[in-house]
């Protein structure tokens, strides 16, 4: 299935993709993009299919944002603009105004997340599956299982970190 809605965002020095769709207004997953050998050898220990392996974060349930008083069922898309040489991609949830903005580091093995929110009432709530949690953190928030909570003021400037690479033993 295309994906016509979503903005692939990849860096030469980087195994990995990051998809973002503009229906969802969120990142629909990070897929590792190493050769296929290495990926089918792995996903044969694994006994899983190597599509699905190589999802290395892959969006389940409603929006982040979803938990918040206010916040509309579906998101909607305004726009996307560039700031130096990386994505801004501009949307509401509820009465949420959300700049999401993702560039990749250290050899593109760490997504960085920056969300710039606004006309919130009060504290923020962004809620991930259950499986990032292990591999994210936040400049500014506080944890609550798979919940970050962040104040009104933090809200407007929100870096989130994501370890794509499993870590070795």
């Amino acid at each position: 299935m295309p994906l016509r809605s979503s903005f692939v965002l990849e860096s030469a020095e980087s195994p990995f993709a990051v998809i973002w769709d503009k229906k969802a207004c969120r990142v629909i997953g990070v897929v590792n993009l190493r050769p296929a050998a290495e990926a089918k050898a792995e996903s044969e220990k694994d006994s899983g299919s190597p599509e699905e392996d190589a999802y290395v974060l892959k969006a389940a349930g409603p929006s982040v944002f979803s938990a918040n008083s206010g916040s509309s069922v579906f998101p909607k898309y305004f726009g996307v603009r560039i700031e130096g040489a990386t994505p801004v991609f501009l949307f509401s949830h509820g009465h949420l105004a959300v700049e999401e903005q993702l560039w990749l580091e250290e050899a593109g093995t760490i997504l960085k997340q920056r969300f710039r929110i606004s006309n919130q009432t009060g504290n923020v709530k962004l809620t991930f599956p259950e499986s990032y949690r292990k591999r994210i953190t936040a400049n500014k928030g506080s944890w609550t299982g798979n919940v970050l909570s962040v104040s009104k003021e933090d809200a407007a400037d929100l870096v989130l970190s994501y370890q794509l690479k499993e870590p070795t033993s």
